[in-house]
């Protein structure tokens, strides 16, 4: 199963890291932008892990959270 991030996932990620940065908040921006490459990580080395959802959209088949 191949993860997918989607560009505008990115430039969220991105927005609220630039937001803690703007107030300072440096370690705070540092430590979020980890967290979330940790958990991108752990997604892609084992895809089966999450809960498989089921929705009505054809496109999201296979999505889980």
């Amino acid at each position: 199963m191949k993860l997918i991030i989607k560009e505008a996932a990115q430039d969220d990620i991105l927005s609220q890291v630039e937001r803690y940065a703007q107030q300072g908040l440096f370690d705070i921006a540092w430590r979020f932008h980890e967290a979330v490459m940790h958990g991108i990580d752990a997604a892609q080395a084992m895809p089966s892990a999450a809960s498989p959802r089921f929705l009505k959209n054809p496109s999201l088949h296979g999505l889980r959270t």
